[in-house]
């Protein structure tokens, strides 16, 4: 049996691997993708803070929802910001039983961005 097409065919699929994988990081150093990645990262935060904020307040108003809005909101805490998932929770929570309003909003952005050290 001759594996001399076999071993071409291998050494052609490593070369164009290697060449994609090469103007891949090539790319992603000239478009700045490393910065980009933070940017998405703390737009992507700021956007599912407010978002589930208001959620609780909505679920909060009718007692039918408690449970989904108990387990939107472990959901949310456990994949979305693990480290401090428990004080940001707890915040919320608290905002949501109250009523939000614009001050709270601004507050709560304010005081979850001095607990996981984001500045800007």
């Amino acid at each position: 049996m001759d594996l001399r097409p076999l071993t071409r065919r291998m050494r052609s699929f490593a070369r164009r691997t290697r060449r994609f994988l090469a103007r891949l990081w090539q790319r992603f150093v000239e478009v700045d993708g490393l910065s980009a990645a933070v940017v998405l990262s703390y737009a992507t935060l700021l956007a599912v803070v407010p978002l589930s904020a208001v959620t609780l307040a909505v679920l909060s108003a009718f007692p039918v929802f408690d449970e989904l809005a108990t387990k939107f909101q472990d959901f949310v805490y456990q994949h979305f910001v693990p480290a401090a998932s428990e004080t940001i929770q707890a915040k919320v929570t608290e905002l949501a039983a109250q009523g939000v309003t614009d001050a709270d909003d601004a507050a709560l952005l304010a005081w979850i961005e001095e607990q996981l050290g984001i500045a800007r």
